[in-house]
């Protein structure tokens, strides 16, 4: 019987975690610097629900545009506007962006997409998102309301979050918790879906939630880290539940990591002796978010290539840990010309060449004294 009471509570406590944890079907956790800490799922492609405005901002702000005029299209039933703008109603950029991002509003995403040609404007949704490397992304639409072909992935919005935390205008606007804006002519206060997360997390920066009945509940966010910005997506949560889920997330990566400086700007690497011992130095330094234990491994490539010059990136250092693989340009600290093997090879031949021709020559006027003597 007690056996069987202490199977009973180890098959808990090993369920209990599980249990007690929002789920989520895809998620990822990555530092800027491309290291993943964590991640589930992170390349399923998943209806992303409003986590597709920050797309639409990005595009958008890269336009050239004072303000928008919300029409009766954008506030129809169907796309469930979120504000209670009059069809007529003209916001400023910094105010359209605001309402957009911080209130989620569907009307703005869509009077933006109109404002270009909703076609044109989703075409180049998806171009940007091919050139971010955005591999698992589709977009339909400019709002994220649920439609078939309409997905991203937890890792491409990742890299979304990092494009638009670039942007100096966006990134201001996202890292809001509220700020007023101007409405025909009066001030109105909005706050940021976004707010308690800011208010929570220690360091947050900002970002994105958004909600549907396919796509549940889906978070974007981001953190500042001691000069570094630790990114978060989770997608498909529990009704409410991504924001929490991102909140424990972060709070336990930061409790139990370390950031590391695993190479220093400078540091100097040699080639080894078959490629003369060329000396290279690193033009970057790597820092990793690395639990007690971990560490990372350095190898060198050099491929020949001569003359190699002071300055020239002639060489790679492929930087290996837990989460990361990134080769980093090292560059020659000094100048070599050619090979040494074959410097020396051309230093005996000349001298060679110079002892037969002494030669030579001593041989010509030992005849020439002979030749005198007879």
């Amino acid at each position: 019987m007690v056996k069987r009471i202490l199977f009973a509570a180890a098959l808990l406590a090993a369920f209990l975690p599980a249990w007690a944890a929002p789920s989520a079907k895809a998620w990822i956790f990555r530092l800027d610097n491309g290291q993943v800490i964590s991640s589930g799922n992170a390349d399923l492609p998943l209806p992303m629900a409003s986590t597709t405005k920050l797309m639409t901002a990005l595009i958008a702000s890269e336009k050239p545009w004072q303000s928008v005029t919300v029409s009766a299209g954008d506030v129809a039933e169907g796309l469930y506007p979120c504000m209670s703008f009059a069809p007529g109603t003209e916001l400023s950029r910094r105010d359209a962006l605001c309402a957009m991002l911080m209130c989620s509003a569907n009307e703005l995403a869509h009077a933006l997409g109109e404002k270009w040609g909703e076609g044109r404007f989703v075409a180049e949704m998806n171009t940007r998102a091919r050139l971010l490397g955005m591999r698992n992304t589709r977009y339909k639409n400019t709002h994220g309301l649920d439609e078939d072909g309409h997905f991203s992935s937890a890792r491409d919005i990742a890299i979304l979050s990092a494009a638009v935390m670039k942007n100096p205008e966006l990134r201001e606007i996202v890292g809001q918790s509220k700020t007023e804006i101007t409405v025909k002519g009066k001030p109105a206060e909005i706050e940021s879906t976004f707010a308690p997360f800011l208010e929570k997390v220690p360091g947050a920066a900002g970002l994105k939630t958004g909600t549907t009945t396919k796509a549940g509940s889906c978070f974007a966010g981001a953190v500042r880290f001691k000069g570094h910005i630790l990114y978060g997506t989770v997608l498909h949560s529990q009704k409410g539940k991504a924001y929490e889920q991102a909140a424990e997330e972060f709070e336990s990566i930061l409790a139990a990591r370390a950031l590391k400086t695993v190479l220093k700007k400078g540091e100097t690497f040699r080639a080894d002796k078959d490629f003369d011992n060329i000396s290279f130095e690193a033009g970057e330094a790597v820092e990793l978010l690395l639990e007690g234990g971990e560490k990372a491994r350095k190898e060198m490539l050099y491929t020949p290539a001569y003359p190699v010059r002071k300055g020239d990136g002639a060489a790679l250092l492929v930087v290996t840990a837990p989460g990361y693989s990134e080769s980093i340009r090292l560059y020659a600290t000094e100048t070599r010309l050619i090979p040494r093997r074959q410097a020396a090879l051309t230093i005996l031949l000349s001298v060679l060449c110079i002892l037969i021709t002494a030669y030579y020559f001593a041989a010509l006027r030992k005849t020439g004294k002979e030749e005198d003597c007879a």
